[in-house]
């Protein structure tokens, strides 16, 4: 470990795409095929549309990342809401904001493509579980930049390996953080009680955090990441995230398919 963690500090970063790209390809020859997978997450997984898979794919590929596919659930067949809480999906209390309400942030309106990334997301955790020699999982969506920094992600990993093995979810790229809360030590923050954290383009669970997900995100009250965020917030998972993202939401390229209507949304709240 001490030779490759050294071999990986003399890998160059770049800031083009092009030097970048030599660089991920360089380090993908030390570490060998799949060495995420076989050091860092057993399972990971890719929810992806059908005309966002091959890019997304190759993306990942390309820093050394093969995910599996999520079979996903597609918004156009879901049956109508009433149907939905009907079946314990939904809550009839989505989209009522109470003025008792303590939760740090508002609640995102229903939409059925909020609803269908959830359920895929669900799905993907289920995959893993059903693996029981698994111990932790990385789920990816499809709307990832290209141009990810490999060197960066291998050192902070193996600075952190131990302490990220005690997140029940670890965000490996996230938006609207109050970064002001952030208490960085080797590139890790601890997402407080205080703190707002949303995304899901590239997150891991434990086998515990995977469980209380899926016990406590249904029927939904908002949207998944959200319920997430809340999670932390009340004490049922710990959470942490890469101080300075890896992997960052490529929205201007393919916009979004859950109604949201902010572009370029940043890591961090301003």
């Amino acid at each position: 470990m001490g030779n490759t963690q050294q071999r990986i500090k003399q890998t160059t970063t770049c800031r083009t795409e092009e030097c970048q790209q030599v660089a991920n390809d360089a380090l993908d020859k030390v570490l060998g095929p799949n060495y995420l997978q076989r050091t860092y997450f057993p399972r990971i997984y890719l929810i992806a549309l059908d005309g966002r898979r091959e890019r997304a794919l190759n993306t990942l590929s390309n820093v050394g990342i093969h995910p599996e596919l999520v079979d996903i659930v597609h918004k156009d067949d879901l049956p109508d809401r009433p149907i939905l809480e009907t079946n314990g999906i939904v809550s009839p209390n989505w989209g009522m904001e109470t003025t008792d309400s303590d939760c740090l942030f508002k609640s995102a309106p229903y939409s059925p493509g909020r609803v269908a990334c959830h359920l895929s997301h669900l799905r993907a955790l289920q995959m893993f579980l059903a693996d029981p020699t698994a111990s932790r999982v990385l789920v990816f969506e499809d709307d990832l930049v290209s141009n990810i920094d490999r060197t960066r992600l291998e050192i902070c990993l193996q600075r952190n390996k131990e302490r990220i093995d005690k997140y029940d979810v670890f965000y490996l790229g996230s938006i609207w953080r109050n970064c002001a809360l952030d208490n960085d030590i080797d590139g890790i923050t601890d997402i407080s009680t205080k703190q707002q954290i949303l995304g899901r383009h590239a997150i891991s669970f434990s086998r515990e955090g995977a469980k209380i997900v899926l016990e406590r995100t249904l029927p939904m009250t908002r949207p998944g990441d959200q319920m997430i965020s809340e999670l932390i917030r009340l004490g049922a998972l710990k959470g942490g995230a890469i101080t300075d993202s890896i992997f960052v939401q490529d929205i201007d390229t393919y916009g979004t398919t859950l109604d949201n209507n902010t572009f370029r949304r940043p890591t961090c709240m301003r």
